[in-house]
């Protein structure tokens, strides 16, 4: 029995060394895949009619995002504007909460939720 095992364990072994091998590679080409999404750190400026929003991005989307705030979606900045001081904004879907800044950058009162059910948004 012993015999059956040890033959079993010297075919196996170069088995688990090479996927050990391809399960470290695959680790290190998610690394650089997302390297350029990690490796920006920039703080953003945005200028706007009740002063400025400073975002922090730390990675290309979220720079990207708070970048073209006002491009996006247009629409929905100027429904943002219509807000009333006793208005509730639940941003549903709010991604890195840029809408959600903004409408508090407009409107010191109003009543923001902001969220966001997608994990993969936490890392960008």
């Amino acid at each position: 029995m012993l015999l059956i095992f040890g033959k079993i364990t010297k075919l196996l072994k170069p088995l688990i060394c090479k996927f050990k091998t391809l399960i470290k590679l695959d680790k290190i080409i998610k690394k650089i895949i997302n390297l350029d999404l990690y490796s920006s750190f920039e703080n953003i400026l945005i200028k706007t009619e009740k002063g400025k929003i400073k975002f922090f991005g730390f990675g290309q989307i979220t720079i990207w995002k708070a970048q073209t705030l006002f491009i996006q979606e247009p629409e929905t900045i100027e429904w943002i504007e219509t807000f009333s001081n006793d208005s509730v904004f639940w941003d549903i879907g709010a991604n890195i909460g840029s809408y959600s800044i903004y409408a508090g950058n407009l409107n010191k009162n109003l009543k923001i939720l902001a969220f966001e059910p997608s994990a993969v948004n936490f890392f960008y």
